[in-house]
């Protein structure tokens, strides 16, 4: 089923480059703000006291649900995470306002093809373009794309300007370029 897929994967020499230097940190304040934006709302709708406050409550709880949901889902990738460059099989608009779902494959390290869906603002790719996507190496079913991710942020960081510069120095001996 998932082979049908196979002519539809694009290369991205770009993606995959920038993917090979990518190195994983956790957020600190994200997390932290969305919570107490849910603490507040559900402070608040404990003060209104009218039918009104139950658009905070419900909103406040889904927060509270909502969030250690997405950060269990995230720390199930991260702690043995691998990056594919996959690309945007459909994309449609939910019931929401703004709201769009997408449909993506990669391939993982192990040569299948992978199938996954992730939803958001209107800031997710349109049909035919690449993502960076994050999966686990236990279970490349378990993947997000980069872009996604809430509780820990990746960022390109190359390895080998580092070595590079010490070799420029070590020739002009300790001379700057």
């Amino acid at each position: 089923m998932v082979y049908r897929y196979q002519e539809l994967l694009r290369e991205d020499r770009d993606v995959g480059g920038k993917l090979a230097d990518l190195r994983v940190s956790p957020r600190r304040m994200l997390p932290f703000a969305v919570a107490a934006l849910g603490l507040t709302l559900f402070a608040i709708s404990g003060l209104i006291h009218d039918w009104i406050r139950v658009v905070p409550l419900v909103f406040g709880c889904a927060v509270a649900l909502g969030m250690p949901v997405q950060f269990v889902r995230e720390r199930r990738i991260v702690l043995r995470w691998s990056s594919a460059v996959g690309t945007v099989l459909s994309r449609w608009k939910t019931g929401r306002r703004y709201q769009v779902r997408i449909k993506y494959a990669f391939r993982a390290a192990d040569q299948q093809i992978y199938i996954g869906q992730a939803s958001g603002g209107a800031g997710l790719p349109m049909h035919g373009a690449t993502l960076a996507v994050i999966y686990s190496s236990d279970n490349p079913s378990r993947s997000l794309p980069l872009s996604r991710f809430l509780f820990y942020e990746f960022s390109y960081s190359p390895q080998f300007l580092a070595v590079d510069a010490t070799l420029d120095m070590s020739a002009n001996r300790g001379q700057p370029l």
